[in-house]
C-alpha cells in the first residue's frame, strides 16, 4: 500500500510541474517574452512546442531524425492547427529528416497529401556524428531547439532543449543552418 501512496504523491507533484509549467509557456506566449525556456522532459518538450507552435504564423522549419515518434503523435494536433494558419497566410512548412531508417508515419503522410504545396519534406543522411541536434523555428523569431544528444538517450527520452518565443538574432542562426542543410540535401 506503501508504494500506491507514494506512486500517487508522485504523480500529483508531476501534475503540478506540468501546470506550472503550462502557465510559464502560456505567459511567454502571450507576451511575446524574449527568454530562453529549458524543457528537460518529453511533456515540456511537448508543453513548449504546443505554445510555440500555437504563435507560428507564415513559416516553419523544422530539421528532426523523424516523425514517427511519441513527441511528433503528442504535438500532431498543434500542427494541424499552425498548417492552418500557414496555409492561410500563402506560408510555407519546411520539414527536413535525417535518419538512418525513417519510418513511415501514415497520419503525417495524410497531412502532406491534404497541404500539398504548403509542406515540403525532405529526406537526408545524416552527417557523421553520433551526436543529433534536432531544432524548429518559426517565423524567424520563435524557436525549440534539443541540446545534442545520442540515439540511446532518445530511446530513453533523455532530451533536454529550450525554446524562445521572440528571439530573432538566435532564430535567425537557424534559420540558416537550415537553409543550407535544406539547399544540399
Amino acid at each position: 500500500m506503501e508504494n500506491g501512496k507514494n506512486a500517487s504523491l508522485a504523480d500529483d507533484i508531476l501534475s503540478n510541474i506540468n501546470s506550472e509549467y503550462e502557465k510559464i509557456v502560456k505567459e511567454a506566449l502571450k507576451n511575446d517574452f524574449d527568454c530562453d525556456i529549458p524543457n528537460s522532459t518529453l511533456d515540456h518538450a511537448v508543453i513548449l512546442s504546443q505554445g510555440l507552435l500555437k504563435a507560428s504564423q507564415k513559416d516553419i522549419k523544422i530539421l528532426t531524425g523523424e516523425l514517427n515518434s511519441p513527441y511528433y503523435t503528442r504535438v500532431r494536433d498543434s500542427l494541424v492547427e499552425a498548417t492552418d494558419r500557414v496555409a492561410k497566410r500563402r506560408g510555407k512548412i519546411r520539414i527536413l529528416i535525417w535518419n538512418e531508417v525513417s519510418q513511415k508515419n501514415d497520419e503525417f503522410e495524410k497531412l502532406l497529401a491534404k497541404y500539398k504545396g504548403v509542406i515540403e519534406k525532405k529526406e537526408a543522411k545524416k552527417p557523421n556524428s553520433d551526436l543529433i541536434n534536432h531544432f524548429f523555428v518559426s517565423d524567424s523569431k520563435r524557436y525549440r531547439i534539443e541540446n545534442p544528444h545520442t540515439q540511446e538517450e532518445l530511446r530513453e527520452r533523455k532530451v533536454c532543449g529550450k525554446g524562445n518565443f521572440n528571439n530573432p538574432a538566435k532564430a535567425k542562426i537557424l534559420d540558416e543552418i537550415f537553409e543550407k542543410l535544406w539547399q544540399t540535401t
